[in-house]
């Protein structure tokens, strides 16, 4: 090995924040972090959609959406560990798998994201109501009081509290579409540079002729009909060193 070869510097993107992850991270550190945030956020997300909760509502229009976001979960958790494993062992070659797996369970969990939020918004009647029905109940059960005329009026604030749920929603949504599509384009880029890297270390086939030199085809060689195996050098002339040698 050669001690005075240095390592090249392989630019693989005009993009600076895709070079290394937040700016001064290294790609493959930057991945691993990610597939940990990853693994952590989403079985945690699967647990709570499973019992039908969530992580920024308290209520939705049915159990399907709180299904839904907890299968998105945990698909990308699954691939999440996978990768992780994958950047540990430094398998290159296992990173063209992965690369558009952790791209399909990043986008999987954004768009229902997106999804459970715009449900949250259009269900506000919903939720007032539900929110009031709750709270009359708990009000009236100690005492086993049966006036319905608390289930009507808002007294408990349940539109202040729908507001105050929104901005939460909104703001954990923004946050996980923002982190996880950085995320996931950060270790595109990580996967890019490495199969760059890759192509560069691959041996180069020999050119079969080079210019100034004298070609390397030479012929095989040629048996005679009941002879021994002879050599024709294409018809040249000897040289007089040859006549010389053979006069002797």
């Amino acid at each position: 090995m050669n001690p005075w070869k240095y390592k090249e510097r392989i630019v693989h993107t005009r993009h600076q924040a895709l070079r290394k992850c937040f700016g001064c991270i290294h790609l493959r550190v930057g991945g691993v972090l990610s597939c940990i945030v990853w693994a952590s956020l989403s079985f945690y997300f699967v647990v709570m959609s499973f019992q039908s909760k969530s992580p920024f509502y308290s209520f939705l229009p049915s159990t399907a959406p709180f299904i839904v976001f907890g299968i998105a979960n945990l698909l990308l958790g699954f691939i999440s560990l996978f990768t992780l494993i994958v950047l540990y062992l430094n398998y290159t070659h296992s990173l063209i798998f992965t690369s558009p797996a952790i791209l399909v369970g990043v986008g999987a969990v954004v768009i229902d994201a997106i999804v459970n939020a715009v449900l949250f918004i259009t269900a506000r009647k919903g939720y007032i109501h539900w929110c009031i029905g709750l709270a009359a109940d708990q009000l009236l059960k100690p005492s086993n009081h049966t006036n319905t005329g608390l289930n009507d009026r808002d007294f408990y604030n349940c539109d202040r509290s729908w507001q105050d749920e929104l901005k939460f929603g909104v703001l954990g949504t923004t946050m996980i579409v923002g982190f996880y599509i950085y995320w996931g384009l950060c270790f595109r880029s990580y996967c890019i540079k490495r199969m760059i890297y890759l192509n560069q270390q691959a041996p180069q086939p020999l050119p079969s002729h080079t210019p100034g030199y004298p070609s390397l085809n030479v012929p095989p060689p040629m048996r005679m009909e009941n002879g021994p195996a002879m050599i024709v050098l294409h018809n040249q002339k000897p040289h007089k060193k040859d006549s010389e040698l053979f006069s002797v």
